[in-house]
């Protein structure tokens, strides 16, 4: 039995289809992938790094795509900070293999190729040389020779048909597929402006849906991805808006990363590839088998210290709780064993603190699918599963030296204790609606409870505040005692 593959990217021009896979740039022959005889994919590239949006050109002899090879050779994560989002470069190489080629020296995070302007001109969109809040535009990158820059505007996609060009929204924050946005009805999501010959572009399509991408011609319709009927499929239209069509099924998965030769159409669903021959065929499943080592699946050692989370000291310091991959552990400070306190599949561990006198652990859990407290004990007995549902998601966690008692900052600005002996009550101290309440501590005498939270809707108008088990403020965070 074959083993299953996560195919990604696809791109179709002649008789080959591109796709990605195990952070390579791979090929296969397209007829025989349609016709069933599942053919062996030949890997193009071997270098193990993030690669996006191969692109075949017309006459399917070289092959462009981005990729971060030379820079982290990790793309971060699409909504972290600025700084950590990787920057891509465009590369390409012949079909027949070879060297690869560096197309640019951008440093340039929202750099992405999208296509061919001709057979030896690759389509790139980047927002090199622009102040780091523009727009992305298009660029034609020969591969050799200096790049220029096209004549459409900032845009995020770009199809040109017989002197026709379509635009595609220019963002400059990611995702921007439906499949990231799901369901997103803001002023952000993806529109398509049409012009007939390059000069005046006007949206089309605006009453479909709020998030329109990938728009390409196919013939004299415009075809493109949306979610406006619940769940991402492929739509066309005459460039008038005007006999919209629907040409795969609502399932469950949605359609990805459409791209066209003029003609046929292949998407991504589920790491599978569907060809559309032409608007008025069915899609079909591409069988498609990747050739050599499946090196992605391969087992590895995972180092423990890259994946401790959080973690605190029992206030004798010999005992550690520390959440590692999502478990809870029990770490003593000498030679004793560590200790697996959590390790459920499903469920996920966070903020586990050392309850004083207890040889216990409190720590946040979403058990049954939503966030409580659990009081876990360090001799393997039953766990004490607290308030699962009633705190919605837990931020912070602490927990008072005399071990009764347990601080718990909500993320809808709540903050509550928690008795630990006895009848688990729970009670309300404070609430916020401003933003969540931080930095919980408790005094040495477990007494008092400080903590922080912002007076006012503006970034760093934080106050302290502290209650016995409510008085006085200044203008800091972090309390401690």
């Amino acid at each position: 039995m074959a083993e299953s593959c996560y195919l990604r990217y696809p791109h179709v021009a002649c008789d080959l289809i591109t796709f990605t896979a195990e952070d390579d740039v791979w090929l296969a022959s397209l007829s025989e992938a349609a016709d069933g005889r599942g053919p062996r994919a030949w890997r193009l590239t071997a270098d193990r790094a993030p690669v996006l949006h191969p692109r075949l050109n017309p006459s399917a002899t070289h092959v462009a795509w981005t990729s971060t090879r030379d820079g982290t050779r990790s793309l971060g994560h699409p909504r972290a900070g600025e700084r950590h989002r990787a920057p891509k470069e465009a590369y390409a190489v012949p079909v027949d293999g070879g060297p690869v080629r560096r197309l640019t020296y951008w440093g340039d995070r929202f750099a992405t190729v999208r296509g061919w302007v001709s057979d030896h001109e690759v389509l790139v969109l980047s927002a090199t040389g622009q102040h780091s809040t523009m727009k992305t535009w298009a660029f034609a990158v020969p591969l050799s020779g200096p790049a220029g820059r096209l004549g459409y505007g900032p845009a995020g996609d770009v199809a040109v048909r017989e002197g026709a060009v379509l635009v595609g929204s220019a963002l400059n924050a990611e995702p921007a597929e439906p499949a990231d946005w799901k369901g997103y009805r803001g002023g952000s999501g993806g529109k398509i402006w049409y012009s007939p010959d390059g000069s005046h572009y006007t949206r089309i399509l605006a009453d479909v849906g709020d998030n329109l991408v990938n728009p390409m011609f196919v013939g004299p319709r415009v075809v493109f991805l949306s979610d406006h009927e619940g769940t991402g499929a492929l739509y066309s239209a005459l460039p008038d808006g005007s006999e919209l069509r629907r040409h795969t099924d609502l399932g469950e998965y949605y359609a990805r990363h459409a791209t066209t030769d003029g003609r046929r159409v292949v998407y991504q669903r589920a790491g599978e590839i569907w060809l559309l021959e032409s608007l008025g065929a069915e899609p079909v499943r591409l069988d498609i088998r990747l050739s050599g080592v499946r090196s992605g699946r391969a087992p590895y050692r995972v180092s423990a210290k890259s994946q401790l989370g959080s973690f605190t000291l029992d206030s004798t310091g010999q005992v550690l709780g520390a959440e590692v991959r999502g478990t809870g552990h029990w770490l003593p400070g000498r030679d004793e064993a560590a200790r697996a306190l959590l390790a459920e599949p499903g469920v996920r561990a966070r903020l586990p603190v050392v309850i004083p006198g207890a040889d216990a652990v409190a720590c946040a859990s979403d058990h049954g699918g939503q966030d409580g407290l659990d009081v876990i004990p360090a001799d393997g007995s039953a766990v004490r599963r607290i308030g699962h549902g009633e705190f919605g998601r837990i931020l912070e966690l602490a927990v008072a030296p005399d071990g009764r008692l347990a601080a718990v900052a909500c993320a809808d600005g709540r903050l509550l204790t928690v008795a630990l002996e006895d009848e688990p009550v729970i009670t309300e101290i404070a609430r916020n609606t401003n933003e969540a309440i931080a930095d919980p501590a408790f005094s040495p005498d477990s007494a008092l409870l400080a903590w922080s939270q912002p007076w006012r809707a503006e970034r760093g108008a934080r106050s302290t505040t502290r209650t016995t088990l409510i008085s006085g403020s200044c203008p800091e965070s972090g309390p401690t005692w």
